[in-house]
């Protein structure tokens, strides 16, 4: 069975979403093995500093890109409803779409 053209649309715009949660996963998990690593290779301060800095600006700007993502079904934020969010919502807060797919 083939999907319609606006159910494919709405499975990017999850896909989307998902490999943004993803990343973000990877740069929680990864930011003290990377600063151990910087450590190791004996930068200098400010070069060290600069990097970790880096690392946590990426962190946030992907945090913002999730909190702000619009749902694909129904145009409304994914993880917010009224003045209450959730960076965690395994479906949408307003549609109840889910962000995996159905089996």
């Amino acid at each position: 069975m083939t999907d319609t053209p606006e159910q494919e649309r709405i499975n990017a715009g999850l896909k989307r979403i998902r490999t943004f949660r993803k990343s973000l996963g990877v740069i929680v998990l990864g930011f003290i093995p990377v600063v151990y690593l910087l450590y190791l290779l004996e930068l200098d301060e400010w070069l060290f500093m600069s990097l970790g800095v880096a690392w946590v600006c990426l962190g946030v700007v992907i945090e913002l890109v999730i909190g702000f993502s619009r749902c694909p079904a129904c145009r409304g934020y994914f993880h917010v409803r009224g003045m209450t969010g959730n960076i965690f919502a395994r479906k949408c807060m307003n549609c109840g779409v889910p962000l995996k797919p159905q089996v």
